[in-house]
């Protein structure tokens, strides 16, 4: 079970794993295909594969298939489908990948398989990652040898400094950076972080259940100022009596 939140590559990873290690992928993507709620209802990992070879067209050997549930949260009854697959197709990989598990969990009352379920959490990429991806090789070969107290030459230094104030402007964030690696436009990657910020705002609705979305709305806007801050909640809301405790 990879978690994480969107957008952060996990299901590019899984891709490219497979395709690394010459595995076949079978994908299944709970947001996009809703109707295959119903199939994973079932509990029984034999009939699952059978419908999955039938709908895609495809011969799953459990010994050289990777069986990738995307957006698992879409659909709670794959959850609980995890445990069947571990005890009835040992051999079989299966991979699932999602966000806002918890809120899955809590809405369904449903408990998590243990003991069946390894995982993985994954986030946006690091500086070394920033520096791998946009080549500077010798820079960052040079940083993972460095032990602390030796002297860094200030040319080095700047140069480090650079590379690393261009990764606070573009964050870590996968798209991003392959944008910038591609174009070295700061404007060209602010319309990708605007589209990520926005894909965010959409899971807004999620949450109506739980919280007015106004208020998250507000919260989320002024995230941005508190960077490198102790983050209050009195801060982040303006005083008055809409907004309670």
């Amino acid at each position: 079970m990879i978690r994480g939140a969107r957008q952060v590559g996990k299901s590019t990873l899984v891709r490219m794993f497979c395709q690394k290690n010459n595995l076949q992928l079978v994908e299944v993507n709970f947001e996009q295909n809703q109707t295959l709620q119903t199939l994973f209802a079932s509990n029984d990992p034999i009939k699952i594969i059978q419908s999955l070879e039938i709908l895609q067209n495809v011969k799953i050997d459990a010994e050289k298939t990777v069986l990738f549930l995307d957006e698992i949260q879409a659909n709670p009854a794959a959850i609980l489908s995890l445990r069947y697959f571990f005890e009835k197709v040992p051999a079989l990989a299966v991979i699932a990948a999602g966000s806002l598990l918890e809120f899955a969990l809590e809405q369904y009352k449903l408990s998590m398989p243990v003991g069946r379920i390894e995982y993985f959490f994954m986030g946006p990429m690091h500086f070394e990652e920033f520096l791998e991806a946009v080549e500077a090789d010798q820079l960052l070969s040079n940083l993972q040898t460095y032990s602390l107290g030796e002297e860094i030459p200030q040319v080095i230094h700047e140069k480090a400094l650079e590379h690393l104030r261009t990764y606070y402007l573009l964050g870590g964030m996968p798209e991003v950076i392959r944008v910038y690696r591609e174009t070295r436009s700061l404007l060209e990657d602010d319309k990708i972080k605007y589209s990520i910020l926005n894909t965010y705002r959409d899971d807004f609705a999620k949450y109506q259940t739980r919280i007015d979305i106004s208020k998250l709305q507000e919260v989320f806007d002024k995230l941005g100022s508190t960077v490198g801050k102790k983050i209050k909640y009195v801060e982040l809301l303006p005083p008055g009596p809409q907004h309670g405790h």
